[in-house]
């Protein structure tokens, strides 16, 4: 989560659609910045939440460009589910010690239990939080202005960089924060067409709303 007064923009980070990426990309024009996943102004609040903070502090919200990445649904579990095999493996860091240690946990026992990507979608061991929870409000409004989508982030940031008047040359070289996943691998590979079924279930609303197949 980003947010700029001076800019007049809101950034919602969304797990898994390289938040980490971004948050450091906006950092330098933000006044309020997130730290750690906890809190009012954490690293992931959902939209609908941030919208009630803006109210209870006199903020206009209608004054803001709101704006998120949003990721193909089967990439984006993908994604976690190597995030936390390489988290369950590694010794705790310091983030995970001071605010994380619960987290860190259960990607431990994730690596112990769940190696395989096929075998942690039918066991219902892998999941995430679906994407509209950060975009939509509880009536099924979308409070984001724009959608950028993470397959074609580098030509769609320059649209939004433009709009709100920020330095292009932050983007010749976009930085990868905190990757997990190996890109020269198709999750689709690694699934049979019932596992695919599955997610495309459980995840209809981000596949619909965000145009994905």
């Amino acid at each position: 989560m980003r947010i700029s007064h001076e800019r007049k923009f809101v950034y919602i980070a969304i797990h898994k659609t390289g938040s980490s990426s971004m948050r450091s990309l906006l950092e330098k024009y933000a006044q309020v910045i997130s730290t750690t996943g906890d809190g009012e102004f954490g690293h992931h609040v959902y939209g609908a939440d941030l919208q009630k903070s803006f109210m209870a502090r006199g903020w206009a919200w209608d004054d803001y460009f709101k704006f998120t990445v949003v990721r193909h649904p089967l990439n984006r579990l993908y994604s976690m589910h190597n995030f936390r095999l390489k988290i369950g493996s590694s010794p705790p860091n310091d983030y995970h010690l001071k605010h994380a240690l619960g987290f860190y946990r259960q990607c431990v026992d994730y690596w112990h239990n769940q190696r395989e990507f096929a075998t942690a979608i039918r066991s219902g061991a892998l999941s995430v939080i679906p994407m509209t929870s950060w975009t939509h409000d509880p009536n099924g409004h979308c409070l984001m202005d724009r959608v950028l989508k993470l397959e074609s982030l580098q030509e769609e940031l320059q649209r939004v960089w433009a709009l709100l008047g920020l330095n292009p040359e932050d983007l010749v070289a976009i930085p990868h924060r905190n990757r997990s996943s190996d890109s020269r691998t198709d999750p689709r590979d690694l699934l049979s067409h019932r596992d695919l079924q599955l997610v495309r279930e459980q995840y209809r609303d981000d596949f619909e709303r965000f145009g994905y197949s």
